[in-house]
């Protein structure tokens, strides 16, 4: 019973258990994530775990993003929020979520939905690599500076002018972090990197966390 209306709906939910570390974006907007490439890393393999499974089973999330990525028990990723996730064969009804969606999903005209997630979790990896920074904002520009054109031609000012907005040296943006990132937003879907590709990537088979190690970390 819909307690507004006091009519019967037909409704479904997705049962987890209680996630009691919150969300990744509200951790980073706490200032509780603490900056730590490995540690990003340790969340992305899990990040693309999920993703993985998701995608065998032929279902694409759609709308991947910081505040849709919780922390569970033993400090563990949980993806959540399932409501634009989507079979391949069915008809795009979502435009995902502003700053994270790729670019195709604006105009509903996703070919690869599998692409499409790749894009988003390339756009998580970037914000949890930098603490909380988005690589570009949809629709707009930073300092007169078009981000996303920077971006999405792959000029080297857009990690020049990030190093200066986020304070931070050039070089913590390694080139193994570079390509990686910029294979997973490539604004053309067929040219993207696959999940295969990710976890053969140089950076992607860097250094991570055991379970004890996370626990301490964290």
């Amino acid at each position: 019973i819909n307690p507004l209306t006091k009519k019967e709906e037909n409704s479904s939910a997705i049962v987890m258990e209680y996630a009691p570390f919150g969300d990744f974006y509200s951790l980073i907007r706490k200032d509780i994530f603490p900056f730590d490439e490995v540690l990003t890393r340790t969340y992305f393999h899990e990040l693309i775990d999920g993703l993985s499974y998701l995608h065998s089973k032929g279902i694409s999330h759609l709308d991947l993003k910081l505040e849709n990525l919780l922390i569970g028990k033993g400090y563990r990723l949980k993806i959540i929020d399932y409501g634009h996730s989507q079979l391949l064969d069915e008809d795009l009804i979502g435009r995902g979520s502003e700053d994270y969606r790729p670019p195709e999903m604006k105009t509903k005209n996703v070919q690869n939905k599998f692409a499409a997630d790749i894009y988003s979790a390339g756009i998580v990896l970037f914000a949890l690599f930098t603490g909380g920074f988005m690589p570009y904002v949809e629709g707009g520009s930073s300092r007169q500076i078009d981000f996303a054109k920077l971006l999405w031609e792959e000029r080297k000012e857009f990690w020049e002018y990030h190093s200066k907005c986020q304070k931070r040296p050039l070089e913590d943006f390694s080139k193994e972090f570079r390509e990686l990132f910029i294979k997973m937003t490539k604004r053309n879907p067929s040219e993207r990197i696959t999940i295969s590709e990710i976890r053969n990537s140089s950076w992607f088979r860097g250094p991570i966390y055991s379970q004890r190690e996370l626990t301490q970390v964290m």
